[in-house]
């Protein structure tokens, strides 16, 4: 079955920032960026034992610290910010009926656009 032109959109209907971020459509391109970012990673891993540091502060001479302190400090923010999300959370309708959400969309206009998943559109 063939899709509607509706449906996939050009380029020349994104908009510009659309149009800026339109490579991330592409499987193949975020996990070339994602090995690429664990490579950068474990070759300044590998690094770390191999550059010789001044440490001013007691254990930050050790080989993998800083990797070892960055990752701890990004998970506790990470399980904070979950916590946090259950101590301030509100209700679906804590608004209603005043919000926003609460009012009828109109049924012309909202048609969803989806992209084709395997490859970006043409730059």
């Amino acid at each position: 079955m063939k899709k509607s032109a509706q449906n996939n959109p050009t380029n020349a209907q994104l908009t510009p920032l659309a149009r800026a971020f339109s490579w991330t459509e592409s499987s193949t391109v975020v996990q070339r960026v994602i090995y690429g970012v664990a490579a950068l990673s474990a070759l300044l891993f590998v690094l770390d034992f191999l550059i010789h540091r001044h440490a001013y502060a007691p254990y930050e001479g050790t080989p993998g610290f800083y990797a070892l302190t960055g990752f701890l400090a990004f998970s506790f923010i990470v399980l904070g910010a979950s916590a946090l999300r259950w101590l301030i959370a509100r209700p679906e309708n804590y608004y209603a009926p005043d919000s926003v959400d609460a009012e009828s969309y109109p049924e012309s206009g909202t048609e969803q656009i989806a992209f084709n998943q395997d490859k970006a559109p043409d730059a």
